[in-house]
C-alpha cells in the first residue's frame, strides 16, 4: 500500500467517528496506554518531538497540525500534498528512502510514526520495535499496515479489503497520543464529509 495520504484523504466512514464522540475528551489524559500492532505502548505525556518513517504517516501529523512536533522525516514515494510545501520544506528529511537506525534516534524522538511494518518491524529495514523500545522511543504503525500479514517481509499480504476504519483509527490515535484529540475528531469529520460526496456523485454517474 505504498501511496501518501493524498491518494486515500477522499475516503471515510462515519462509524469510527460515532465512537469518538464519547471516547475522546478535549484534552487527552496520561500515562496512557494503547494496544498498536500487538505491542503494548505508553505514554507519560504528550510527546514533544517525532520523527516519520513513511510520507503516510507525515502528512496524517501535518493534517493534524502538528507539523512543529516533527523532528524528521522519511521514505518518500512522491511530492508532499501542496498545502504542507511550505512546512516540509524547513524539516529536517533523514532520508528519502530508509533511514539509518542511528539517524533516528539522534533526532531524541518522543515517537515514531511507522507507515509500514517492513520498516519497523520483526523484520524491519530499519530496527524492530523492541530496539527502538530499548533506547526509550516508543512506536506508533498505522494500523493499516496492521491488518495485513507482514510475516514473510516485504510489503505483506492484504488479509481483507482495504476499508477506511483504519485510517480513521490512525487519525484518532495519533491525535489523542499527541494531546490533540478535538484535531482528530474535526479530521474525521472532514473525511467523513468527502467520502459522502464522493459517494453521492459516484450515484449520479
Amino acid at each position: 500500500m505504498k501511496q501518501s495520504l493524498s491518494a486515500i484523504i477522499g475516503l471515510a466512514s462515519a462509524t469510527i467517528l460515532v465512537v469518538a464522540g464519547s471516547a475522546y475528551a478535549d484534552n487527552s489524559s496520561y500515562p496512557m496506554t494503547i494496544e498498536n500492532c500487538g505491542k503494548t505502548i505508553t505514554f507519560d505525556a504528550a510527546p514533544a518531538r517525532a520523527v516519520t518513517i513513511g510520507q503516510s504517516v507525515t502528512e496524517i501529523l501535518y493534517s493534524l497540525g502538528l507539523g512543529e512536533k516533527v523532528v524528521g522525516t522519511s521514505v518518500w514515494f512522491s511530492e508532499v500534498l501542496p498545502q504542507y510545501a511550505e512546512l516540509n520544506a524547513g524539516i529536517k528529511r533523514l532520508s528519502d528512502n530508509d533511514p539509518s537506525f542511528e539517524s533516528v534516534v539522534a533526532t531524541k524522538p518522543g515517537i515514531i510514526g511507522v507507515s509500514y511494518e517492513w520498516h519497523v518491524g520483526p523484520k524491519g529495514l530499519v530496527a524492530t520495535r523492541e530496539q527502538f523500545h530499548d533506547v526509550g522511543i516508543p512506536t506508533y504503525i498505522l494500523p493499516t499496515d496492521c491488518v495485513k500479514d507482514n510475516t514473510v517481509g516485504g510489503d505483506g499480504t492484504r488479509l481483507q479489503m482495504f476499508n477506511t476504519d483504519a485510517l480513521q483509527q490512525a487519525v484518532l490515535e495519533l491525535a489523542n497520543i499527541l494531546n490533540v484529540p478535538d484535531a482528530g475528531k474535526k479530521l474525521v469529520m472532514e473525511l467523513t464529509a468527502r467520502e459522502t460526496a464522493a459517494i453521492e456523485k459516484v450515484k449520479t454517474v
